[in-house]
């Protein structure tokens, strides 16, 4: 599984795209914690919520297009 960072000081989270996981409820019960913990660092840290759902949603922003490419690649490559 990849890592998402989100700020200078590094916070990470798992990012896990749904076509690793074939089980849908398992797939969104980990969505839905992902949402949940990037949700509370954007409330502490008082991030736009943009910044969240690029991180958990696909890419709203080209400028992200190419990271999220990578950490889906790291994902695909550590499932084997």
């Amino acid at each position: 599984m990849a890592e998402i960072i989100v700020s200078e000081k590094p916070q990470k989270f798992t990012f896990v795209d749904n076509w690793i996981l074939e089980d849908t409820a398992v797939f969104e019960t980990i969505h839905e914690k992902m949402v949940h913990k990037l949700n509370q660092y954007v409330d502490i840290h008082h991030f736009p919520p943009t910044i969240a759902q690029i991180a958990v949603e696909p890419p709203l922003d080209n400028r992200f297009l190419k990271q999220q490419q990578v950490w889906a690649a790291q994902v695909k490559a550590e499932a084997g």
